[in-house]
């Protein structure tokens, strides 16, 4: 589903702006013909094929971009070696905004980490939007390489991609394998000197792929030094059963090291008196900071944000704000934006740090600070925070209470892990596997499985019910049972297709009931269209297969009723579920799943019975 624009500047006749999938790309190269010296046909094939080679990287489609490459055909064959300078995006002269003509700059060369040479693009000056360079991911042609031979040197690059892809998942398998022969051995130093040069997110995941009874070891074994960070960088379930496990002594020091957001996560499922024993060894001003974030709800903005912020008078001017960032040692140890409150710590606006070291000494915050800022409720949901994130371009946004006070900060790289979790969530659960981790233990594994699995064995036994009302019809007529799979398994198959697109646009909020009955019959028209084309083939297949025209039409009607009930399961469950404050993708899809198996075995044994029989 890749897209690129292709885009091309030249005479007006020339001007290309076409986008289209690259996997079907292949095929807009099979047809090229241009004669030497028209600049609209060899080299725009050219540039195609550059492109095109991005995506032998992406997914080793190799070989039948190759096939692709030598079915082209040109009316002159010595087109396809091209000077250096055509680098430039694969494109000939430009037209400059005055209407003169321009060759393209020299691209800048750099060497890649492989003998083959890239091309940096500058833009030139005065290009218009349409001749903006393309960035290149595969190698230039050099004046003396044909088009074969610069594919296949991008080929060989793809191997030796996909190869160091391997060695990269070995060497992973080995250091694990080693740093866990160090801990049996019980050789700290050697642990240390396997992971020395590792940062946190890479010694978390290492920590994920240890032996749960090594985790422990592992962690204490990295000493003094340790960076606590890895706590911020691990599964929800590994991280449980280390703040379970460890000491209490050493699980303060690190929420002390941690920022207060990541701090809240180490002790928010310790047991109460481990919390206890923990906020004691605390001062006075951590202790408070990590108490009022564990006040407010789980996955609300108060459990995401940060205690620490840098917020100042709208008197002050610019050098008084420097001065103080200078001379203050408890600042946050990455900001981006400066907070302007009054007495009260309410939010009167904010300053971004670029534009207050552009400003003069002299100058008054409140004269530079932007008024119109975005602020977050501290019991908000931390999903439609990251919507304000992500419809607002916010980089960090103020935190404030129920009185407006300002009590914390927000950032984005909280917000990526906001997004990549919710995201995570919604598949799970329209899974039935809810909060799984492939972390847990069997026993946790089980108990959340069994429930879902019970709700679909009562879902099952409904539609055998109905099975079960036209057995008569059955013994009768053999085709039946060998057909009804088929009409419950199509139906079930657009529910589901259905049922996701309107789960995720609830969740990101593009269905609402401003656009309902919009949307509800846009799928009642798809399932009715999409039902009358299935009807019609499956209908023919069944008239081929059994030799009986009106066993097909039956089929051929019960595919229609069965794909309608689909098309408005799959929309009205996730609304109703969402009218009711349920998140509709828990039980969306046991509900869809349920409908379709109980229309379509019904519609079709039923007109089987009413016709046939």
């Amino acid at each position: 589903g890749r897209r690129i624009a292709v885009t091309r500047v030249s005479p007006p006749q020339c001007m290309l702006a076409s986008v289209f999938p690259l996997t079907f790309a292949h095929h807009a190269f099979q047809e090229v013909k241009a004669p030497l010296g028209d600049p609209c046909g060899p080299d725009l094939a050219i540039n195609l094929y550059r492109v095109a080679a991005d995506f032998i990287k992406i997914s080793g489609y190799r070989s039948q971009l190759y096939r692709s490459a030598v079915a082209i055909r040109f009316q002159r064959q010595d087109v396809i070696s091209l000077p250096a300078a055509m680098c430039y995006g694969g494109f000939g002269p430009v037209d400059s905004p005055l209407g003169e003509r321009r060759s393209p700059p020299p691209p800048v060369r750099k060497r890649s980490s492989t003998a083959s040479e890239r091309c940096l693009w500058p833009r030139p000056a005065g290009l218009g939007a349409f001749s903006r360079a393309r960035i290149c991911a595969a190698p230039a042609l050099r004046p003396s390489q044909s088009l074969k031979d610069w594919l296949m040197l991008e080929a060989q690059e793809s191997d030796e991609t996909v190869e160091a892809a391997n060695d990269e998942d070995r060497a992973h398998a080995e250091l694990v394998a080693n740093v866990s022969e160090a801990l049996g051995a019980l050789d700290d130093a050697r642990v240390r000197q396997y992971v020395a040069d590792l940062r946190a997110p890479d010694l978390a995941d290492l920590i994920e792929h240890l032996n749960p009874n090594e985790r422990v070891s592992f962690v204490q074994a990295l000493g003094p030094d340790i960076d606590y960070e890895i706590f911020s960088e691990l599964d929800e379930a590994v991280r449980d059963q280390l703040s379970e496990e460890l000491p209490n002594e050493f699980l303060a020091k690190a929420v002390t090291e941690l920022d207060s957001d990541d701090a809240a996560y180490v002790l928010e499922n310790l047991e109460p008196e481990d919390r206890r024993d923990v906020l004691d060894q605390l001062t006075q001003t951590d202790r408070a900071a990590l108490l009022r974030n564990l006040e407010y709800p789980e996955e609300s903005a108060g459990r995401l944000m940060q205690s620490d912020f840098v917020a100042v008078a709208p008197f002050w001017n610019v050098g008084q704000v420097i001065d103080y960032m200078r001379e203050t040692d408890d600042l946050p140890h990455v900001f981006s934006e400066i907070y302007v409150v009054d007495p009260t710590y309410r939010v009167l606006g904010a300053v971004e740090l670029s534009r207050l070291l552009r400003s003069k000494r002299a100058v008054n915050i409140a004269d530079i600070m932007s008024e119109h800022g975005q602020t977050v409720l501290a019991t908000e949901d931390q999903e439609e925070v990251a919507r304000q994130f992500e419809r607002y371009d916010l980089y960090s946004a103020p935190v404030v209470d129920e009185n407006q006070r300002l009590v914390g900060v927000i950032t984005v790289d909280d917000i990526v892990e906001v997004i990549t979790k919710e995201a995570d969530e919604d598949i799970r659960l329209l899974g039935g596997v809810g909060d799984e981790s492939v972390f847990d233990n069997v026993l946790e594994t089980t108990k959340s499985r069994f429930l879902w699995l019970l709700v679909n064995l009562g879902t099952a036994i409904l539609a055998s019910f109905v099975i079960k009302m036209f057995d008569a019809s059955i013994e009768q007529l053999v085709a039946l049972a060998v057909l009804m799979p088929i009409v419950a398994s199509m139906g079930g198959n657009a529910g589901t297709q259905t049922m996701t697109v309107a789960v995720r646009a609830l969740a990101t909020r593009e269905l609402s009931s401003v656009n309902a009955m919009r949307i509800v019959l846009r799928e009642t028209s798809v399932g009715l269209i999409n039902g009358t084309l299935f009807a019609v083939i499956l209908g023919a297949i069944t008239f081929l297969w059994f030799g009986s025209g009106p066993l097909g039409f039956v089929i051929a009607a019960a595919m229609v009723f069965n794909h309608l009930a689909a098309a408005l399961a799959g929309i009205l469950i996730p609304l109703a579920l969402d009218r009711f404050g349920q998140d509709p993708a828990i039980a969306s899809s046991v509900f869809v799943t349920t409908v379709t198996d109980v229309i379509g075995f019904f519609a079709f044994l039923g007109l089987a019975t009413i016709w046939l029989l």
